[in-house]
């Protein structure tokens, strides 16, 4: 079955029956200025899951060795050696570049940037909620790209599409976010060679949110 934002051939399904040609819509370029929100967007999905990645790698040695902070006379549980202690050290090292937005990081400012990733200072649940939190991070990162890409392919511009965005993620993130909608979606493009103009439930099925 043909889902709502399937793309063939240049065109997109907006939903209905796939056999009609009304139900597609060429797909939609959006403007230079649009495409390069497009593009950072995508980039950031892009380093969100190479951040994520070594996150759980962290996690799975975490599991296996124990890390915290004892205090000077205990100092670090199980010590600061270990093949899986240096392994993750190097992982936090090479991640803590990752958070930061531009210019070269202060020793200070490198430690704040840590603190967003697992250490082997922290103990393993304070190290877990943190990957938690990163997992959430990432899959909006991800959630995001999708969303302006669609918007853009639906509608041919992407005004509007970050406040929808942010009103859509907030409503997942609630108790009932089984049944949250959509927001509301911006006017469809004038419809060509007078074809009927896309409803907006067309075009929130053809964003596939």
């Amino acid at each position: 079955m043909i889902k709502p934002g399937t793309i063939e051939d240049g065109y997109i399904f907006v939903g209905g029956d796939p056999a009609q040609e009304g139900n597609w819509r060429p797909v939609q370029s959006v403007k230079n200025e649009d495409a390069a929100q497009l593009t950072k967007a995508k980039d950031a999905a892009t380093r969100a899951q190479t951040f994520g990645g070594y996150a759980e790698q962290f996690l799975e040695r975490n599991r296996e060795t124990g890390t915290g902070w004892f205090g000077p006379a205990q100092g670090l549980f199980p010590g600061k050696s270990g093949a899986n202690i240096k392994a993750m050290n190097a992982l936090q090292s090479r991640a803590a570049p990752m958070l930061r937005q531009a210019g070269d990081p202060s020793t200070k400012e490198m430690e704040m940037y840590k603190r967003g990733f697992p250490s082997t200072w922290n103990f393993g649940d304070a190290n877990l909620e943190i990957v938690k939190d990163i997992r959430k991070d990432t899959a909006k990162a991800a959630a995001k790209a999708s969303w302006l890409e669609k918007w853009g392919q639906t509608t041919g511009s992407l005004a509007g599409a970050d406040a929808a965005f942010e009103n859509w993620w907030a409503s997942r993130q609630s108790p009932k976010a089984s049944n949250s909608a959509p927001p509301p979606i911006a006017p469809p493009p004038r419809p060509k060679s007078g074809a009927a103009a896309m409803s907006d439930d067309q075009i929130k099925k053809a964003l596939g949110f």
